[in-house]
């Protein structure tokens, strides 16, 4: 609250990304929800479930059908590497949890594409990166 970007005391202070490059507004009518309660799934849940019927553009997950895709264990790059992706990390991490008996049976490749302006520790500059393709990647 207060002293941020823009706003003075008193004023809370929002940054909204879309991650489109084209979307660009100043004004936001609906982008904030307040709620309060001791169960914090259960507030998640009405939350989401409010600004579903609000604004009308997705469903909560209780009204979808889980795709076959979500049984099997996935590796998300992000945790590991955050903007630092490189194809030797990738080989490296998947060959352990290969060795741990636990192998990934598909892969997220993400290196951040929100701005992390406000967290320099995640976004340092790497020019050492370069392009792989998977046959390189696999060790071929």
């Amino acid at each position: 609250v207060g002293g941020g970007g823009g706003g003075g005391r008193g004023q809370l202070d929002l940054r909204i990304e879309s991650g489109d490059p084209g979307l660009k507004s100043s004004y936001v009518s609906t982008s904030l929800l307040v709620a309060s309660g001791s169960d914090p799934y259960l507030l998640l849940e009405r939350a989401f479930a409010a600004v579903a019927d609000r604004t009308g553009t997705f469903r909560v997950r209780k009204e979808k059908t889980v795709p076959p895709a979500l049984n099997d264990f996935g590796w998300c790059t992000w945790d590991a590497f955050y903007s630092k992706v490189d194809p030797k990390g990738i080989k490296e991490g998947l060959e352990g949890l290969i060795k741990g008996g636990t192998p990934a049976r598909f892969l997220i490749l993400d290196d951040g594409w929100q701005a992390t302006d406000n967290d320099e520790a995640y976004r340092a500059k790497d020019d050492t990166r370069s392009e792989v393709g998977a046959e390189e990647l696999a060790g071929g």
